[in-house]
């Protein structure tokens, strides 16, 4: 938690990458413009038998808005690495360059104050090493196993080679606490740059799911959308009554967090601040939150204690919302029950419809937009949200960006929600920068 701290902790770089493209101002511009990054998977044989079509794809090539692997990792350095590490590579360069605050450049002190979080939980690495390799086990044939397996197969070598890549020497750290991982490595991080540990930590997710096992195994639980495999664009659809479960992406994303007076010294621009930072779990049931969100109700009241703020300051909702119809139902009420009245006055919204779910990297891709959206004063329409049912009668705005209007004297707050399997929730409390 931040509160016991006395340091502040600003956002000064971002880096991302998601269905929507490469580069935050790229992003940004596609979400206010209500475009979608779904598409329909690729018509392969492996893919042929599974329910779900559709998922959320990275462009990747050299054109504007996409990504470009090898200007980071060459083809030699990509085979000793997965390609988690290579995203995550390229989204921290990208959040560097934005913050621009480079340690390898600057003294052995400022390389030993710049840390790195980096959730990642690593399934599809860890899918594609064993199936490649336990074959060589079966037949007794050792040697044919590649000596990258455990490099490539272990989740916390993202953060590893971010740390090695960019002679980042204070903490190396990794989450791996399902689609809550990016926010809990967000909320750790602040922490530690607000507890005087280091002054600078690079945090943030990366998720890889088109995987063709993975998504046959979350079609087996009923957890992904397969009633839009023909209108891929229109499959994630939060709050929205046709929704009938989540849409599997990749994505990456960063953010440089720095102590404020570090940042200061620099004159460099400041998109946020992390406020606070909330913590629960449900005890409840491994997949299914209780009915009331009560885990989450108690995740979001801790991030707004931490930040030493009351219900009434926060404005916006940046909401985990999947579009599953049992989750999106829960968080809704979970909203109520913590804002009461209040709750009229926020703007909710969830990212997901234009991008999917990016599990792991999504507290990292969704508190991008969330800064972006405080930095800006906007934020994105909620997509595909065609037609809502009674209970959802919260402000939800669809159809174009919402202008962010606060009262005089007041700054934009906006809880960011983040929700996994197991019953783990976290909640970060980010806030317009004040001096």
């Amino acid at each position: 938690m931040l509160s016991q701290l006395q340091r502040r902790v600003v956002v000064t770089g971002m880096g991302i990458a998601c269905p929507l493209g490469y580069g935050v101002r790229h992003v940004w511009e596609k979400l206010l413009a209500g475009e979608s990054g779904i598409t329909n998977l690729p018509q392969t044989d492996e893919y042929k038998n599974i329910p779900c079509k559709v998922a959320g794809m990275v462009p990747m090539g050299t054109e504007k808005g996409q990504l470009n692997i090898e200007e980071f990792v060459s083809p030699t350095e990509a085979r000793t690495m997965s390609n988690e590490t290579a995203y995550s590579i390229a989204v921290t360069g990208q959040a560097l360059k934005d913050a621009n605050w480079w340690p390898h450049l600057q003294t052995e002190e400022d390389r030993f104050q710049t840390g790195v979080n980096i959730a990642n939980i690593g399934c599809d690495s860890f899918v594609n090493m064993v199936l490649n390799n336990y074959k060589h086990v079966k037949t007794g044939d050792i040697r044919k196993i590649t000596p990258y397996f455990m490099p490539v197969l272990l989740p916390n070598l993202a953060a590893g080679n971010v740390s090695i890549y960019f002679k980042l020497q204070g903490p190396n750290l990794c989450v791996g606490s399902a689609c809550a991982a990016a926010s809990h490595s967000i909320g750790d991080s602040a922490s530690l740059v607000s507890r005087g540990v280091v002054d600078v930590m690079v945090a943030g997710g990366v998720e890889l799911l088109l995987n063709p096992l993975l998504i046959a195994g979350f079609c087996r639980v009923k957890a992904l959308c397969t009633k839009f495999n023909n209108e891929p664009e229109k499959a994630s659809r939060p709050f929205d009554s046709k929704r009938s479960g989540f849409v599997p992406s990749n994505g990456a994303a960063v953010l440089v967090l720095e102590e404020l007076e570090h940042a200061k010294e620099r004159g460099i621009n400041i998109y946020a601040e992390i406020l606070g930072y909330g913590m629960s779990g449900d005890a409840h049931h491994i997949t299914s939150p209780p009915k009331d969100g009560n885990g989450a109700q108690r995740a979001m009241k801790a991030a707004m204690k931490d930040a030493g703020i009351q219900p009434e300051d926060v404005t916006h909702i940046n909401a985990h919302a999947t579009s599953t119809r049992v989750g999106d139902r829960i968080e809704n009420e979970a909203i109520k029950q913590v804002f009461k009245d209040h709750a009229q006055n926020l703007i909710v919204y969830s990212a997901k419809g234009a991008i999917g779910h990016t599990q792991g990297a999504a507290g990292a891709v969704e508190s991008v937009i969330t800064a972006m959206s405080i930095s800006k004063g906007v934020v994105p329409p909620n997509l595909n949200l065609e037609e809502k049912e009674a209970e959802f009668d919260l402000n939800y705005p669809a159809g174009g960006p919402s202008q962010w209007i606060v009262g005089e004297g007041k700054r934009r707050i906006a809880l960011n929600n983040s929700y996994g399997l197991g019953g783990t929730n976290s909640v970060l409390c980010i806030g317009e920068f004040v001096s």
